[in-house]
């Protein structure tokens, strides 16, 4: 992560409490010079109630790892929420809260702050009324020196101890001390707000798992300023905030868990986007609540998708796109991000990773590598009922352009990777100097280490599979049976899938088929003879001539009785027949119905 340019911020001075005693400072802790005292009380401490109290800890807990943290905190919590408070009781909570330090010196990660932001409304309670001995002022020193240390973190990106901070400066806004060290945190977490989220809430940022654990975190320092009684961040911060929320709930799977583990908690860390999703507009509360409880907002199980979040997004500032089926069980999503050369690429069904990692793609004409010109610009996005597009394009050396396209057809739960070389500038039937040569693309994808993928010893496609079926891959633009020739092959290198295609001319078309359909990858696994899976190059032709494959290609795809077309044209789009379907797009993709006809899922009219 880039770092942010450090800032200048005064050095902390012992703490005070609040009656105006100044208490030293322990050996541990360097010394520092006083400042003025405010004597006014902080408001916020005045009012902290004991259930308030509760919640707090109980959030730091749940914010905890390591269970002899865990045992220390919840052992705090019960001897400072209890219902007879006495000054036996304070002393052995000021004891405890002594203890818990001690421990934070030694803990490292989400344990050491949550220990010290449990440890800060702690010393707000015992202090709730103003009244302080030297114990006391001790702790809050100790306090005040830890959120100074954690601000070197924050000011380098690491806002994980931000919430900490803001804490500790909200409660104790009347030390001196304190104020400084809210302002500094406080202008970190704007500044990564301001420049990680784009204009419709994307993130730029490459994986998913690093956008939920950014925004949560956001969202907690948001929730440490309100609590702590501190203003409110800047409107237009709020706002990216917000746009932010609802684009990372697009990220969650069944039952609004993540892909990986972000934190502790019982939906893996998400918990602090949940609520800021619940307290959002009507339709983001509505498709936590579908997510999380299988339910619309008027109680009743059989929801539809009428009234949520529409499940995809693109984010052109951002430079990612969310590509999602729905909001039921198993729904799939794919996330895009191409702010890099190398596009990141993760695909997700349900709760299980298909592929997640660097979209890799090399290109060589005549044994020559053609390296990539400049940066990714988008060159369609269309998101219906049925299916979801997404194109984007980049140039290549020599006046080639590549297009990487992803499409999920809704419904039948299929993703469509693929990679067109075209010529911008070569019209029908051009036949320039710059297409001669052989073309040779060579594209992978990661798999994750908790599928089995296998490829078919006499067909060319893939399977993977943990406990059962989870996806099939067939490349469209090789031949179904695997032969001795050089036309290329989808093969399994270590934890890599990788399709090489090749051409006579500088112009193809290469499709990857990803069926992730559980129910009928699993009638295929099984391989009756009428479940078998088949796929045929078609002939495309315009005014009755029959078109060469590096001018527009046709796929017919089989699985079973279900059956698919896609066309891809690489020069221009006219009207052209295939498989007795009249298409004058540049792209078209859809269902073959049992008439013959072909119900067009999408159709990009338009070239780039």
């Amino acid at each position: 992560m880039a770092s942010v340019k450090q800032k200048k911020r005064p050095k902390a001075p012992a703490a005070v409490v609040p009656n105006g005693e100044v208490t030293p400072s322990p050996a541990a802790v360097p010394p520092v010079v006083p400042a003025p005292v405010v004597r006014k009380r902080s408001a916020s401490r005045q009012r902290l109630k004991r259930d308030r109290l509760a919640e707090h800890l109980e959030r730091a807990v749940g914010l905890a790892v390591d269970k002899p943290v865990t045992r220390r905190l919840k052992q705090l919590a019960r001897t400072l929420t209890g219902k007879s408070a006495n000054d036996r009781r304070r002393t052995h909570g000021a004891s405890l809260v002594a203890e818990c330090l001690d421990a934070a010196a030694t803990a490292s990660g989400a344990d050491r702050w949550a220990t010290c932001e449990a440890v800060a409304w702690s010393v707000a309670w015992l202090m709730r009324r103003g009244e302080g001995d030297a114990a006391l002022g001790e702790l809050l020193e100790r306090v005040v020196h830890l959120a100074d240390v954690a601000l070197d973190g924050i000011e380098q990106g690491d806002l994980a101890a931000a919430p900490f901070v803001l804490v500790v400066a909200g409660l104790f806004a009347d030390v001196e001390s304190c104020r400084p060290l809210g302002q500094v945190a406080r202008t970190s977490v704007e500044e990564q707000i301001e420049r990680f989220v784009g204009a419709e809430g994307g993130l730029r940022l490459d994986d998913a798992t690093a956008m939920l654990r950014h925004v949560c975190c956001w969202v907690r320092c948001r929730e440490a300023i309100t609590a702590a009684g501190g203003k409110d961040l800047s409107r237009d911060i709020v706002r990216k905030l917000d746009l932010a929320v609802a684009f990372a709930v697009r990220l969650l799977g069944n039952d609004a868990r993540p892909l990986e583990d972000i934190g502790p908690g019982p939906r893996r860390g998400v918990d602090p986007l949940m609520r800021a999703a619940l307290q959002g507009r009507k339709k983001l509360a509505a498709t936590v609540l579908a997510l999380t409880e299988g339910r619309e907002a008027s109680g009743s199980q059989r929801w539809s998708q009428k009234g949520l979040l529409t499940g995809s997004l693109f984010d052109e500032e951002a430079s990612v796109a969310v590509l999602r089926s729905g909001w039921k069980r198993g729904s799939v999503r794919v996330v895009v991000s191409f702010q890099a050369e190398v596009p990141h690429l993760e695909i997700v069904v349900g709760n299980c990773c298909v592929t997640s990692g660097p979209w890799e793609i090399a290109i060589d004409r005549k044994g020559t590598p053609l390296p990539l010109v400049g940066g990714w610009t988008r060159s369609w996005w269309e998101a219906d009922d049925d299916a979801v597009y997404f194109e984007m394009s980049v140039e290549l050396d020599g006046g080639l352009r590549l297009d990487r396209s992803v499409l999920v057809l809704r419904d039948d739960q299929v993703v469509l990777l693929g990679d067109a070389v075209v010529l911008p500038e070569a019209a029908y039937g051009d036949r320039p100097e710059s297409l001669a040569g052989k073309l040779t693309l060579r594209s992978a994808i990661s798999v994750p280490p908790t599928l089995d993928v296998e490829a078919c010893e006499e067909t060319r496609e893939v399977f993977g599979a943990d406990l059962k079926p989870r996806l099939l891959a067939a490349p469209l633009g090789l031949g179904e049976w695997r032969q001795r020739d050089a036309e290329g092959g989808l093969e399994v290198t270590g934890r890599r899938l990788e399709l090489t295609q090749s051409a006579a001319v500088s112009r193809l078309y290469a499709p990857l088929w990803i069926d992730l359909n559980a129910r009928r990858l699993k009638r295929l696994k099984e391989r009756p003879a009428e479940e078998q899976l088949t796929w045929r190059q078609l002939t495309v032709a315009d005014t009755r001539e029959i078109l060469t494959a590096d001018q527009a290609a046709g796929f017919r795809v089989q699985e079973g009785l279900d059956q698919w077309l896609v066309y891809r044209s690489l020069d221009e789009a006219r009207n052209r027949s295939v498989l007795g379907c009249n298409i004058s797009s540049e792209f078209l993709a859809g269902r073959l119905r049992t008439d013959g006809e072909v119900d067009r899922a999408i159709e990009v009219t338009e070239g780039p």
